[in-house]
């Protein structure tokens, strides 16, 4: 009888515990159906179980080391609201830009206008900000496009509200030049919305490979 009594609390106790562990589990953050996302694949590097991979510079044969940061997860996870449907937002496209992903939400007028995908563009996009990942920095840009009222295509593209850095808000304003977008009810409407930008840039090199970066641009000016 003892020993029952002793299988029974320790029965007790496992259950309690994986009841608390369920409790602790973070809710994994699920997209709105408004969301199109493209991930980069990364190329296969050699790296070990941290966070730090060694990369191997060949022209000077020796290794240094590069943070490797793979947080798509948490940043996207992190930013759910920025991503969110809002029937109130000023603007009909939200994207969220980093060197692993590009993500394109529409906050409203969904029945109406569509953005055509494009894989291609958006990891084009990806890269060249991959070459801005030398600070850790959020900002965001605000445009105003407007569209030809017979074709749909875009006739002019305004910065509203730059993020201040020059080589982002350069290459927002030609990232929005290679949108199209597509018309479910074949009218052209509306002709004039406005699209938010942030961009989350992460430092991924370090100071040793960004002065030797500068050093070859510097050269390669002469």
């Amino acid at each position: 009888m003892k020993i029952i009594n002793i299988m029974i609390f320790t029965l007790l106790i496992l259950s309690c515990s994986t009841s608390i562990d369920k409790k602790k589990e973070k809710k994994k953050f699920e997209f709105p159906g408004n969301v199109v996302i493209t991930k980069k694949q990364e190329e296969k590097i050699d790296s070990r179980n941290d966070p730090n991979t060694e990369i191997k510079d060949k022209s000077s044969d020796k290794k240094t080391e590069s943070t490797i940061i793979d947080d798509s997860e948490q940043l996207i996870s992190n930013n759910k609201d920025f991503l969110q449907a809002d029937e109130n937002a000023e603007e009909i496209f939200r994207v969220l830009v980093s060197s692993n992903f590009y993500i394109v939400s529409q906050m409203k007028f969904a029945n109406v206008i569509l953005r055509a995908k494009d894989t291609g563009g958006d990891e084009y996009i990806i890269d060249e900000i991959k070459r801005l990942d030398k600070i850790s920095e959020t900002r965001e840009g605000y445009l105003t496009i407007w569209l030809f009222p017979d074709t749909g295509s875009i006739m002019k593209v305004r910065p509203q509200r730059p993020s201040y850095i020059v080589e982002i808000d350069k290459l927002l304003t030609d990232d929005i030049q290679r949108w199209n977008f597509v018309f479910p009810k074949k009218v052209v409407y509306p002709t004039r919305f406005d699209i938010k930008y942030k961009i989350i840039l992460r430092k991924t090199q370090t100071d040793e490979q960004i002065i030797k970066e500068i050093q070859k641009k510097l050269r390669d000016s002469q």
